[in-house]
């Protein structure tokens, strides 16, 4: 439901019914539905209420029905920490924030298990850049078998785009921790945890970074973005879904809201394009396509035939009918999502050079590759005169262009698309990414279809230093890049020890 008092007051009796015996909680209850206005959502977080002990034990244990009933206030404080965010100062400055917790025992040697891991923080997050009131929270707390005291230690840059973070100190009614909340989602990469002896606890190094939240609902929405009038029921489900990674209760959540809606609501579309998403991440093609198809016919009844929703479901068709091998029919959606593209954007858009894109990548499917290369490099160009240089779509569409002459078995052309994507996201992914490891594989495999061994050598020992940064030695990723090399080495000039580090 959209955020109305209904939706508020659903909660709020909710709570009135966990808390009734405790008159100073019900009080608080009372005081919130009478006086909360939603740039109040910090202010109520960061007290100590029951507000902030029953979201975060819904965002703890993961309970969908909880976390539908407060839907509205999280929604809420999502959106005054991304408006926070975005009025921090960008530049290039680093700083630290810590975090004094105790967590169990089993979470503690999960975190060690993936060192050099990217991980999603499921809840909001809440720091200090003072490690004295960080150590405050848990001191005197000692280690169990069951409990670890840990203090988390994290670097962050403050020209971070997708991790949403504020200074809370101005809303907090604790003045003077000089508190930072991250917002559901974070993604952190766990840098080493180390047992500190001089304060007799483990410290857990990590990084904030903007990696780590990609999947196919992405890439579908991604570029489609005139259509913004969401509603705040759609973006809860879709934060489950994407910055929490809770599939099954992302579609439970969709479920429970088409059930709920009036058939003529603007958000059924949506819902149902939501659990499509779902269905396509889970790979169950024919689900999608229902789920899609569903969308599609409410729009037909409430939009005209060139409106920019009806773009969106005929792209969303073009997709799925393209994930499951029907490139003919994919191509038919997609064309009718260029025409509508060119009526709304007479010009240069990134909306319409995402769909010629899509074109070229069905006509690559279809073994048509001059038509393919043609639209790619229309999409190419327009790209280049839309964004930085240095941008992702344009290093993808780079990379896209390469397959396609991969496929025309012309290896120089596509090396040389290969190299300039694989050059761009070298300046604009971390060592790390899982993009940068996959160019690097693809790279060296071509080199090796061409016989030229040397250079699938040299490529592959690269991506050998790339996996060493964020794995240990015995890992199998690391066991497998070995053996390989030793087999390019033997091809190339006659052998390498390499199998004994294997």
């Amino acid at each position: 439901m959209p955020q109305t008092e209904d939706s508020k007051h659903e909660m709020l009796n909710k709570c009135s019914d966990y808390y009734r015996t405790n008159q100073v909680e019900l009080k608080k209850i009372e005081l919130f539905r009478n006086n909360y206005t939603s740039d109040k959502a910090i202010e109520w977080y960061t007290c100590d209420s029951f507000i902030y002990r029953l979201l975060n034990k819904a965002l703890r244990t993961e309970d969908i029905d909880l976390l539908y009933l407060f839907r509205f206030y999280i929604i809420d404080l999502c959106s005054q920490i991304e408006q926070e965010s975005k009025r921090k100062v960008i530049d290039t400055e680093t700083f630290t924030l810590y975090r004094g917790q105790q967590i169990s025992t089993d979470e503690f040697n999960k975190l060690k298990a993936n060192v050099g891991v990217l991980i999603s923080i499921n809840g909001f997050f809440s720091t200090s850049r003072d490690m004295s009131i960080a150590q405050g929270f848990i001191a005197g707390a000692n280690d169990t078998d069951y409990m670890k005291t840990v203090l988390f230690e994290i670097k962050v840059q403050s020209n971070l785009e997708k991790v949403m973070f504020a200074d809370v100190d101005q809303y907090s009614r604790i003045q003077g921790e000089q508190e930072v909340l991250f917002s559901v989602g974070a993604v952190f990469k766990i840098d080493n945890i180390q047992f500190d002896l001089y304060l007799q606890l483990w410290k857990i190094a990590m990084t904030a970074t903007d990696d780590g939240l990609t999947n196919i609902q992405n890439y579908v929405n991604s570029i489609r973005q005139e259509i913004d009038d969401i509603s705040p029921s759609i973006l809860f489900g879709a934060l489950l879904f994407n910055e929490m990674g809770q599939i099954d209760k992302a579609e439970k959540y969709f479920n429970m809201l088409l059930k709920t809606l009036p058939r003529d609501h603007p958000d059924v579309p949506d819902a149902y394009d939501q659990i499509a998403n779902i269905f396509a991440e889970q790979g169950k093609l024919n689900m999608a396509l229902e789920n899609y198809t569903h969308a599609y016919e409410i729009r037909q009844v409430r939009f005209l035939n060139d409106d920019i929703h009806i773009a969106n479901s005929l792209h969303n068709l073009g997709f799925i009918h393209k994930q499951k091998g029907e490139y003919d029919k994919a191509m038919d959606y997609y064309r009718k999502v260029l025409a509508i593209d060119e009526k709304h954007y007479p010009n240069d858009h990134a909306n319409k050079a995402h769909t010629m894109t899509c074109i070229g990548m069905v006509y690559n499917l279809n073994k048509e590759y001059d038509f393919a290369l043609d639209y790619m490099m229309k999409s190419y160009e327009m790209y280049k005169r839309l964004l930085p240089y240095q941008h992702p779509y344009i290093s993808s569409t780079l990379w896209n262009i390469g397959e396609v002459y991969k496929n025309k078995l012309e290896y120089d052309c596509a090396l040389e698309f290969y190299h300039s994507a694989l050059e761009m996201n070298e300046k604009i992914l971390p060592n790390d990414h899982p993009d940068l490891k996959k160019n690097l594989d693809q790279i060296t495999e071509l080199y090796t279809e061409k016989g030229d061994y040397a250079q699938a050598l040299n490529y592959c020992q690269e991506k050998l230093t790339i996996l060493r940064s964020v794995l240990e030695e015995n890992h199998p990723r690391i066991v497998h890049i070995l053996m390989k090399i030793n087999d390019l080495a033997e091809l190339s000039n006659g052998g390498l020890d390499q199998y004994s580090s294997a």
